[in-house]
């Protein structure tokens, strides 16, 4: 829960200082007045639901703004700031799919801007000789590559869990620029010594920062 012990009445407040554009402060507070949803028809009794709507108000450089966030039955909806980063949040539940890398990667091959992520990934993977997007027979679109010793492509997730993932993090990052990805448990799947050469082997040999929680 946001709240501590569950006291809707305490303000939650997320600060820090973002090197580009300043202070940045987004305070959660909850309504003091509560709302009564009720279930249509063919929905169960104890589906209702009573709640309180919060506000979130974004302390900016530039000003205040407010937003309503709205639960719906299609998700968490909310304003989006004029001034907000494009982050990619990665973790090894719902990310590094081959669906997603392969858009990312047609996204970039149509701006021309592909072959950075080759770059990139034979800095630490040399074997990759050349990366394209396939769609197999009755199958989704996923990123395949040339491999030194196989006389044709094959999907990258069946060469290694590594090369995969760290495709997936160039991607990702190639994707939001002037943004950010969060990835959790960037260890996960990886040799540890490959990490010092990944730090700083990333698009255009630029150090990217990895966040990872706690608990």
């Amino acid at each position: 829960d946001f709240f501590h012990q569950f006291n809707l009445d305490i303000v939650v407040r997320i600060s820090f200082t973002d090197s580009n554009r300043g202070q940045r402060t987004a305070r959660l507070v909850a309504e003091k007045s509560e709302t009564l949803t009720l279930p249509f028809e063919g929905a169960r009794p104890d589906d209702s639901i009573i709640a309180r709507k919060m506000r979130v108000f974004w302390d900016l450089p530039e000003g205040t703004h407010e937003a309503l966030i709205e639960a719906t039955s299609e998700g968490i909806k909310m304003s989006r700031l004029p001034s907000a980063y494009f982050m990619v949040f990665l973790n090894p539940q719902t990310s590094f799919s081959n669906r997603d890398n392969a858009s990312r990667f047609s996204d970039l091959s149509e701006k021309n801007k592909e072959d950075q992520v080759l770059i990139a990934v034979q800095r630490l993977f040399r074997e990759v000789k050349s990366l394209t997007v396939l769609t197999p027979k009755g199958g989704v679109p996923a990123i395949w590559c040339q491999y030194l010793g196989i006389d044709r492509k094959i999907p990258v997730a069946l060469i290694s869990q590594g090369i995969n993932k760290f495709i997936s993090i160039i991607l990702a990052i190639a994707s939001a620029p002037h943004g950010a990805v969060l990835i959790d448990e960037i260890e996960n799947g990886m040799y540890y010594k490959l990490f010092p050469e990944m730090w700083c082997g990333g698009c255009g040999g630029h150090t990217y920062p990895t966040f990872r929680h706690y608990p």
